[in-house]
């Protein structure tokens, strides 16, 4: 038998549970929480200019990844906060703003965001295994 359905990248895993998120693998939702904690750093910390246009680029690819995956899914199904941050990374996409600081807030700004897009799929995969109780 030939399967025909769409292919998933090979970072994306599908339980079979309608409610569950399409969800970055294990070793790729690590790095991308990885990448989200560097990127929030307190000011002080705050990396060179190399490293913020790497993590920039990495996050970019988690958000892109994320984004994707949970605008193929029924709108009703994404929580307000999950359609607020995918709202968010449109926006994003544009691009930082003149100098330094601008590239470090909106870098800062990806970071929240893709942790918005990793917790939604976190939650829908904790709901899929538990009990439906009917209420």
């Amino acid at each position: 038998m030939i399967d025909n359905r769409a292919k998933q990248p090979p970072c994306f895993q599908r339980s079979g549970s309608p409610r569950e998120a399409a969800m970055l693998n294990a070793g790729a939702r690590d790095a991308a929480a990885f990448d989200c904690d560097r990127a929030l750093a307190p000011h002080q910390q705050m990396p060179p200019p190399d490293e913020i246009a790497d993590l920039t680029a990495r996050l970019t690819a988690h958000c892109t990844a994320l984004a994707d995956a949970l605008n193929s899914q029924d709108p009703a199904s994404l929580t307000p906060r999950t359609s607020i941050a995918l709202r968010d990374w449109a926006a994003l996409r544009e691009g930082p703003g003149a100098g330094a600081f601008g590239t470090w807030l909106h870098l800062r700004a990806v970071a929240r965001t893709c942790r918005v897009l990793l917790d939604h799929g976190r939650t829908n995969a904790l709901s899929a295994d538990l009990p439906d109780w009917g209420l």
